[in-house]
């Protein structure tokens, strides 16, 4: 079966996959908090924000994660009201 309707939801790449299994696994973590498990995961997500700043020219305070398309979207237009879109970039397997 090939499975078209990625609108709903999209695999995650195998090694994006490896690389949270930890967090996934045993390393939760609120990464506001101050306590270790928290700095470790604050540690990891502004380590992978460098890595996709680099992989598209970009400064790291350019680099947003969300968890969803809608809160990509809603986050995008409350930031920049008058924004005029010539290109976004999203990402999807």
């Amino acid at each position: 079966m090939i499975y078209f309707d990625h609108n709903a939801t999209t695999s995650v790449h195998p090694e994006v996959l490896d690389t949270m299994m930890p967090f996934l696994a045993a390393q939760q973590g609120n990464p506001s908090s101050n306590h270790s498990f928290g700095r470790n995961v604050q540690t990891a997500i502004e380590e992978a924000r460098e890595k996709v700043a680099n992989s598209v020219n970009a400064h790291p305070s350019q680099v947003i994660f969300t968890s969803s398309g809608t809160e990509s979207k809603i986050q995008l237009f409350m930031e920049y009201p008058d924004l005029t879109l010539t290109a976004i970039l999203a990402s999807a397997q």
